[in-house]
């Protein structure tokens, strides 16, 4: 059976915390991490995402994370790293984050490669994207698919 670790109504400060293949995670609700490192080996289908909040993060794929929704989770000052393809960043305005508890600012993609991964609500002057294959700064909506959500374009 495979099992299911949760990691909820607490804060981690300053640690590694590793989701290795082979079970089931949950983060949150209530979930802060400070300071930590984030290291996802699971398969997106393996990560469930209540609410939560990350500051001065890194969040390292360490495989392809595939459409993840991160509407639920707010992010301040975090760095990303590794491939997301698919994902959603920042909170929507739809029945299932009417809260509006997720967000993200003053994070920092530049080690990440992303994949029509989009950016909703947010003030993408705060958001450090990745640089093309060409040098360039990439902005949302060119080169790596990064897109910002409605009403951001």
């Amino acid at each position: 059976m495979t099992p299911n670790i949760h990691y909820k109504d607490r804060e981690i400060v300053g640690e590694r915390l590793e989701l290795p293949k082979g079970a089931l995670y949950w983060l949150g609700p209530n979930l802060t991490l400070r300071n930590c490192t984030l290291v996802i080996s699971v398969a997106s289908r393996w990560l469930t995402l209540m609410s939560g909040q990350f500051i001065d993060c890194t969040i390292e794929a360490k495989g392809e994370l595939k459409n993840r929704r991160w509407a639920r989770m707010n992010f301040r000052g975090c760095r990303f790293k590794g491939r997301f393809t698919g994902n959603d960043f920042g909170f929507r305005e739809d029945d299932l984050d009417k809260w509006r508890i997720g967000g993200i600012a003053d994070c920092d993609f530049s080690e990440a490669r992303l994949d029509a991964c989009r950016f909703y609500n947010c003030d993408m002057s705060t958001i450090r994207l990745p640089r093309s294959r060409r040098g360039r700064d990439v902005r949302a909506g060119e080169g790596v698919g990064a897109r910002l959500g409605p009403g951001h374009e």
